[in-house]
C-alpha cells in the first residue's frame, strides 16, 4: 500500500518526467529541423505549405524513435530531480528524524521506472516496427515520389537486387536485375527485366519484360513475368538505411538472427543484445543517479547533482565505447553486458551504503 509519501514521490517523479521529455522532444525536433532544414526545401518548387506538410509528416513518424532515445536518461534525470527537490526543501531530516530510511523512498521511484519502462519497451517492440519504413524515409523525399538507385538489396534466401530507379510511391522498379545463389553446378540465374511492379495481394514482383538467364551448356533466356523476391517496395526502403536493424522488434531481430545467409549478422546480433540488457541499462542508469540525493546531511543540490551527472556519464561512455568496438558475435554479447557487469553492482552498493 502506497503511503502519502511514496504518491508525493511518485508524482513529482512522473510529472517531472513529462516535462522533461516533452521538452527534450521539442529541442530534439528544432535541433533537427534546423541542421537539416535544406533537405526539406531541395526541391525549390514546392510551395511553402507543402514543404510545411512534409516536415510534419516526416517528425509525426519520427516521434516515437526520438522518444526511445531520450527515455533512458529522461528517466533517471526526473528521479534525481524529484529527490533534488526534497533535499534542497530539507524534506529529507525530517524523514530522517522518524526512522523511515531515505532508501523507502526509491520504492516510488522503482514503481513509475517499471510503468516507464514497460511503456518504452511496448514503443520499441510494437509501435517503432509498424512504422519502420516511414521512419526510414529521407527527408528531402518525405513523399516517396523521388526515384533513386538500388544497389545490391539483399533478402532472406541470399538473392540480390539492383535497379536502375526506385520509385517508393508506386511501388515500382526500373532497370531491374536480380542475381540468385549459385546451384550445385556454381551457376546462379539472372533475372532482368525493364520495368517491375509489386503486387502485394500476391506478394510478388510483376515483371514487364523480364527474362531469366540461365547459365548451363548454353545460355538460355527464360521469359518470366512474375517473381517472388523477399522484400515489398517499403522493406528495400528499410534495409538502405544505415540503422534499419534499430527499427525492427525483438522477435524481428531473433528470425533474421537464425538466417545464415542474412547480410549484416554483426549488426543484427548486436542490436538483438543490446535490446536485452536495455531494460537493465535504464534502471541502472536511474539507480546510480540517486544515492547522492538520499542524505540527510546538509548537502548542495548543485554538488550532488554534479556527482550523478558525472557518474551518469561514465557509464555512457563505458557503453558507447563497448558497442562501437564490438565487431563480432561474442564481441556483442560483451559489449551487451559489459556496462550491467561493471555498473550494476556498483549501483546497488551505493544505494544500499547511503549513509541515511
Amino acid at each position: 500500500m502506497m503511503t502519502i509519501i511514496d504518491r508525493y514521490v511518485l508524482r513529482a517523479f512522473l510529472g517531472g518526467y513529462a516535462i522533461l521529455l516533452g521538452v527534450g522532444l521539442t529541442l530534439y525536433v528544432l535541433i533537427d529541423l534546423f541542421l537539416n532544414l535544406d533537405d526539406f526545401t531541395a526541391e525549390g518548387t514546392l510551395p511553402l505549405w507543402t514543404a510545411f506538410g512534409y516536415m510534419v509528416d516526416y517528425y509525426r513518424y519520427n516521434l516515437p524513435l526520438f522518444f526511445a532515445q531520450l527515455t533512458g536518461p529522461m528517466m533517471g534525470v526526473s528521479a534525481g530531480f524529484a529527490l533534488a527537490v526534497m533535499l534542497r526543501n530539507n524534506e529529507m531530516v525530517p524523514l530522517a528524524a522518524s526512522g523511515m530510511p531515505l532508501q523507502r523512498l526509491v520504492v516510488p521511484l522503482a514503481v513509475g521506472s517499471v510503468l516507464l519502462v514497460g511503456l518504452s519497451v511496448a514503443n520499441r517492440e510494437i509501435l517503432i516496427p509498424r512504422i519502420a519504413p516511414k521512419i526510414a524515409r529521407q527527408r528531402d523525399d518525405v513523399a516517396g515520389f523521388r526515384t533513386r538507385a538500388l544497389r545490391f538489396a539483399r533478402d532472406d534466401e541470399g538473392r540480390r537486387m539492383t535497379a536502375k530507379d526506385l520509385n517508393v510511391a508506386t511501388g515500382e522498379l526500373r532497370g531491374l536485375y536480380i542475381v540468385e545463389p549459385a546451384r550445385d553446378n556454381g551457376q546462379g540465374d539472372i533475372i532482368r527485366a525493364d520495368r517491375a511492379r509489386y503486387d502485394a495481394e500476391q506478394e510478388v514482383w510483376l515483371l514487364e519484360r523480364g527474362v531469366r538467364i540461365r547459365f548451363e551448356d548454353r545460355v538460355q533466356n527464360i521469359p518470366i513475368s512474375r517473381y517472388a523476391f523477399g522484400l515489398t517496395p517499403a522493406e528495400l526502403v528499410l534495409r538502405r538505411s544505415s540503422e534499419w536493424s534499430g527499427l525492427l522488434s525483438f522477435r524481428q531481430l531473433d528470425e533474421l538472427s537464425r538466417r545464415p545467409s542474412m547480410p549484416n549478422s554483426a549488426q543484427i546480433a548486436q542490436t538483438r543484445y543490446n535490446r536485452l540488457t536495455e531494460p537493465l541499462i535504464q534502471w541502472i542508469l536511474l539507480a546510480l543517479s540517486l544515492p547522492f540525493f538520499l542524505t540527510r546531511e546538509p548537502t548542495h543540490v548543485l554538488n550532488a547533482g554534479g556527482k550523478a551527472l558525472a557518474l551518469a556519464g561514465a557509464f555512457f561512455a563505458v557503453t558507447f565505447v563497448s558497442q562501437e568496438l564490438a565487431s563480432g558475435l561474442w564481441q556483442s554479447r560483451l559489449a551487451a553486458g559489459l556496462p550491467i557487469i561493471l555498473f550494476g553492482p556498483l549501483a546497488i552498493l551505493k544505494l544500499m551504503s547511503a549513509k541515511t
